[in-house]
């Protein structure tokens, strides 16, 4: 019974460098946007040279991407809706997956699927 427990509260986190790397591409991207003085361009190399001049020279693209990649996370918890009714988790653990879910997008999403795989493929 004590682990019917804990299969309602779990929870994981993707992996640390995901988690960084996500981060810090939607840093830099909305940043370089709306508050360019917050980016070290010129420490991040090539990617640092992109960056500038995409948000000076087309900002549309980089709102364009923004927006895309806003919808794209917004997507992945109305899926992650319909696989969380295919488990028991607890409320506070459904809303720790939806949050993380629209942070980090996939590289939360594929250890839900996993752990929504191996419940129902339980014998």
């Amino acid at each position: 019974m004590a682990s019917k427990g804990k299969d309602n509260e779990y929870f994981r986190l993707p992996d640390l460098s995901w988690m960084l790397l996500v981060t810090f591409g939607l840093y830099l991207m909305v940043c370089s946007l709306h508050k360019p003085d917050w980016v070290p361009f010129d420490y991040l190399g090539p990617l640092g040279a992109l960056s500038r001049y995409l948000a000076t020279e087309h900002p549309h693209l980089v709102n364009g991407i923004i927006l895309v990649a806003f919808l794209i996370h917004s997507a992945y918890v109305v899926y992650t809706v319909s696989l969380m009714r295919k488990t028991q988790l607890s409320s506070s653990a459904q809303f720790k997956w939806y949050i993380t879910i629209f942070i980090f997008g996939g590289f939360s999403l594929i250890h839900l699927r996993r752990y929504v795989y191996n419940t129902q493929h339980k014998d």
